[in-house]
């Protein structure tokens, strides 16, 4: 690991020779915005044909084993 680390450190001595001078700081290195689109209400597939491959459903819904301990149950 030595010559491995030996790399990264000369590596690193390189970057800080780098002229920086009228660079801004930045947390990123892209300009970008949330480009989240807005919820609509879709049509979607019918309660009865999603759960038509459950193994096994309650109540309308898929019923999984419990995941987490002391859970109780499904």
């Amino acid at each position: 690991m030595a010559p491995q680390l030996s790399d990264i450190l000369e590596y690193a001595e390189q970057l800080q020779q780098v002229n920086m001078e009228g660079v801004e700081p930045t947390s990123h290195p892209f300009q970008e915005v949330n480009v989240l689109r807005e919820d609509a209400v879709r049509p979607s597939l019918p309660r009865d044909l999603a759960l038509a491959n459950a193994p096994e459903q309650e109540a309308g819904q898929v019923r999984v084993p419990a995941v987490l301990e002391g859970s109780g149950g499904a």
